[in-house]
């Protein structure tokens, strides 16, 4: 046989299985023009060169690690959908003459043609599109300037090579299919699986287990330090989960439901039931992946859009002054020199002083037991420390309280006032320091504090204390048994807060000629509100960019499961259309059946998915709390959003696919 007869065969079996291998052919151009695009902002020099240009390459990094991941699996998920299809026919091609190897070359060519309609179209793609998707990147990180767009030729290198070496790897998977399987079997491929399914109690079992813990992860674990250690074991864990309860959990339950004469022997349930166990044999993985690729589009677009929506509030809550100076002391008088320093350099940038506070906090970290008397937490308890069981006690005087509350509160010596996360009532604090006992009464749990004086970034990964004591000198005494310790974790500093009438490059100036004084003899570090947002404008940008760029992806990957699923029930359904109306059942009783039947495979997956999403709701807001995001309200509205956004699409994909299916089924 000469090569043109192949290329004849080709073209020929491509164009006769249109049907399933054009969406193929279009999301393989789609992920080659995605991977393009991402590499294209990955390797480009004007982002790795910019303002924190770094931050942005790590996280589109991040997205060449998904769509790289991504484009193995989907692809040979697809594949192997096709090659399914495709076995009667191979298998008659193997039984009329052809040979194997006649066989393996024509899909080498079939392969070839795919691979380069893909590259081609894709990079094509991916240059018209990739400058869309510099100028968005520019745009959600709130760049005051957008560089010339110029796509890096080893990223046109590196797209080329991954897609030539990946079409080759799925190829050869179809050449070991085919070798390893008999004409007889190829035949009768399509009829595969008609067996009734048996239940698989440990699969089942492992399900219930793996996701029983995951969901019982996000419910019940409240330190986040301790979350983000066994956070992606608990995702790992709900995967399988999910997988376990899809493809054997739904069939036990089915058959429990036909055990049941009352549920059973129904003459709607009779046939409903029946058709389920099948569809759920033949469907479980795909509906499965739906679940799993639904979830991952819900979450990645409600924490990416709300982080982003509620940037201002992060930024006001964290940093509630425009120019914050902080130095950590090892004696308490040299807060005079601290402020010669930045008064020397306000006068130099004729600075209006507004809002100023100045405060002093004495951190000092205890583990968290039920003991009476507080135990500090030093470097020995390292897992004190990472598995969160720590409270951190943060003491301020109360001169520097009344000033900023401009209350008139006096305390004595043992007294203090407290105000505690989410109200905790504390009704005295004792603690041992270096053999040293405190102990102090709580005069009053205060409602609220100014953010500027204490450190509430520490909020985000632990409980915190504020306490106001009487003095200072009551901290300066602490803080002298304290400091010695070995592995001591407490700090001792003094803040300076306030706002100026610079414009943002003086201020950003300022901060730089302040942090000139920082040297070997003391720690002086300023930051500056305007530097944090450009930062977190890189920072939160480039999560909702990435955000935006996986849920894309997922959106296709699972519009094209549910078209490949609608196809596969197509033809299965349509010889069930005829064994039902065999055994009696009019053609209006069958549409009615198969429609059920379709509707609650379809729906499964979005409910499982919402589920899911519900569950994960309060581990995600622990996350986002330790990226300073507290904003509850606005995570759940932008959760409840994208929930309702993402049915709808959901409801119209399904919509648009379900056509091949009813043109398949009402086929005559």
């Amino acid at each position: 046989m000469n090569s043109r007869f192949y290329m004849k065969m080709a073209k020929s079996n491509l164009s006769k299985n249109s049907k399933t291998y054009v969406p193929y052919i279009l999301m393989g151009i789609f992920i080659v023009t995605m991977y393009f695009m991402i590499s294209s902002l990955y390797k480009s020099k004007e982002i790795i060169n910019m303002d924190h240009g770094k931050n942005i390459v790590l996280l589109l990094g991040v997205g060449m690690w998904v769509i790289r991941i991504f484009s193995v699996i989907f692809l040979f998920y697809i594949n192997s959908f096709l090659i399914k299809r495709r076995k009667q026919e191979i298998g008659l091609y193997n039984i009329l003459g052809m040979e194997k190897r006649h066989i393996g070359i024509m899909m080498y060519v079939e392969t070839v043609y795919i691979m380069l309609i893909d590259i081609a179209a894709g990079i094509i793609l991916g240059i018209v599109f990739g400058k869309l998707m510099f100028l968005l990147l520019f745009k959600l990180i709130k760049s005051q300037s957008i560089p010339a767009f110029a796509i890096p030729a080893d990223s046109l290198t590196e797209t080329i090579i991954f897609f030539i070496a990946l079409f080759s790897v799925i190829f050869i998977y179809n050449l070991m299919k085919i070798h390893l399987t008999n004409p007889i079997e190829m035949l009768h491929g399509g009829e595969i699986g008609e067996k009734e399914p048996k239940t698989k109690i440990i699969i089942t079992a492992i399900g219930l287990l793996t996701m029983g813990w995951g969901y019982y992860f996000a419910l019940m674990y409240k330190q986040p330090l301790k979350v983000m250690n066994t956070f992606m074991i608990a995702i790992v864990a709900v995967i399988i989960g999910t997988y376990c309860l899809f493809t054997s959990g739904s069939i036990a339950v089915i058959k429990l439901l036909k055990r049941n004469k009352r549920i059973y022997y129904r003459t709607n349930n009779f046939t409903i039931l029946s058709g389920m166990l099948y569809r759920m044999k033949q469907n479980a993985v795909g509906m499965a992946n739906i679940c799993i690729l639904s979830t991952m589009v819900l979450i990645s677009v409600s924490t990416t859009v709300c982080l982003y929506a509620g940037m201002e509030d992060s930024i006001s809550s964290a940093y509630p002054r425009e120019i914050m100076v902080t130095s950590y002391m090892d004696e308490a008088d040299s807060e005079d020199e601290i402020n010669k320093i930045v008064e020397d350099v306000n006068k130099k940038f004729c600075v209006k002083e507004k809002n100023k506070v100045e405060t002093h906090i004495l951190e000092l970290f205890f583990r968290n037991t039920e003991k009476e008397t507080a135990e500090l937490c030093d470097g020995g308890n390292f897992n004190a420390l990472t598995e969160g069981n720590i409270v951190i006690n943060e003491l301020i005087p109360l001169s520097d309280y009344n000033k900023v509350s401009g209350k008139k509160y006096e305390l004595n010596d043992d007294e203090v006032l407290a105000f505690t996360k989410n109200g905790k009532e504390i009704k005295n604090l004792k603690f041992n320091v270096n053999n040293s006992k405190y102990e102090f009464s709580v005069k009053k749990i205060l409602d609220s504090m100014d953010k500027s004086l204490y450190d509430s970034s520490e909020e985000s990964f632990t409980d915190v204390n504020v306490i106001v004591v009487k003095d200072i000198s009551i901290m300066n005494e602490i803080y002298s048994n304290v400091r010695n310790l070995e592995g001591n974790l407490s700090s001792y500093y003094y803040k300076v807060l306030y706002n100026t009438n610079l414009n943002v490059k003086e201020s950003k100036r300022l901060c730089d000629e302040i942090n000139i004084y920082n040297n070997g003899d003391k720690f002086i570090y300023t930051e500056n509100q305007y530097l944090i947002r450009e930062e977190l404008n890189m920072m939160y940008g480039g999560f909702l960019f990435i955000g935006i760029f996986v849920s894309i992806i997922f959106l296709m990957a699972t519009a094209l499961i549910i078209y490949y699923k609608q196809i596969s029930e197509g033809y299965d359904d349509r010889e069930r259309f005829i064994i039902m109306q065999k055994v009696g059942m009019s053609s209006d009783e069958v549409k009615k059946n198969i429609k059920i039947q379709v509707m609650m495979v379809f729906i499964l997956p979005l409910i499982v998915a919402a589920i899911h999403v519900a569950v994960a709701f309060r581990i995600f807001k622990i996350i986002l709390q330790m990226l300073s995001f507290s904003n509850a309200h606005l995570f759940g509205l932008c959760t409840l959003g994208t929930l309702g956004v993402f049915a709808v699409i959901y409801v119209i994909m399904f919509t648009v696919t379900s056509k091949s299916y009813y043109k398949i089924v009402s086929y005559n």
